[in-house]
C-alpha cells in the first residue's frame, strides 16, 4: 500500500503499530519492563550475557520490529526523566564508541522547532519562526523528517533538556 502524506495525528495513528524492544541489543544499563515496551536506566549494570548483538559502550536498545520510509513516532517519557533517542540501521556496530547521524529535513520542520547548523538536531521554541512555506511543512505537530530513508531496527536518540 502507499501512504498518502499525513497531516495531522489522528491520520498518523491509523497507521500505529507498537514497537518492542530487544532485551537481546539492550545496553547493561537499561532495565526493560512492561513486555518490553518500557525502559528506565539503571544506577548499577546488570547481570547479562555477552552477547554479539548487545550494545557494550552506549546505552541503547533497537527494537524488534523493521521500519522504513517515513516514520511517526509518540514517546512517553517520565515527567523526572531524561530521554535520548536516534536512528540507526540493524546492522550498526554495537561494540565500541561508534555512531553515525542523519540529516533532518528543513522543509518539513515545524515552526516552532529551531534546527541546528548541520541539520542534526532541533529544539523547541515557544515563538513560532518565520520559516518558507513549502507543501511538506509540518503545521499541526511539533515534529521534522529525515532526509534519508531508514529501513531495518532503529533506535532513536531525542535530547530532552
Amino acid at each position: 500500500d502507499i501512504v498518502p502524506e499525513l497531516k495531522n495525528r489522528d491520520e498518523f495513528l491509523q497507521y500505529y503499530c507498537a514497537l518492542t524492544l530487544d532485551p537481546n541489543t539492550a545496553h547493561r544499563s537499561l532495565i526493560l519492563s512492561e513486555k518490553n515496551r518500557a525502559l528506565t536506566r539503571g544506577e548499577r549494570m546488570q547481570q547479562t550475557s555477552d552477547r554479539p548483538e548487545r550494545f557494550d559502550y552506549w546505552p541503547q536498545v533497537l527494537c524488534k520490529e523493521s521500519v522504513s520510509g517515513r516514520c511517526y513516532w509518540e514517546v512517553e517519557r517520565s515527567r523526572w526523566g531524561g530521554m535520548d533517542i536516534s536512528v540507526s540501521y540493524k546492522g550498526i556496530n554495537r561494540k565500541g564508541q561508534d555512531f553515525c547521524y542523519l540529516t533532518l529535513d528543513a522543509d518539513t520542520l515545524h515552526r516552532n522547532l529551531i534546527l541546528s547548523k548541520k541539520n542534526r538536531a532541533v529544539r523547541y521554541s515557544e515563538r513560532e519562526q518565520q520559516y518558507s512555506d513549502y507543501p511538506e511543512r509540518f503545521d499541526s505537530w511539533s515534529q521534522v523528517l529525515c532526509k534519508e530513508s531508514v529501513c531495518g531496527r532503529c533506535y532513536w536518540e531525542v535530547k530532552w533538556n
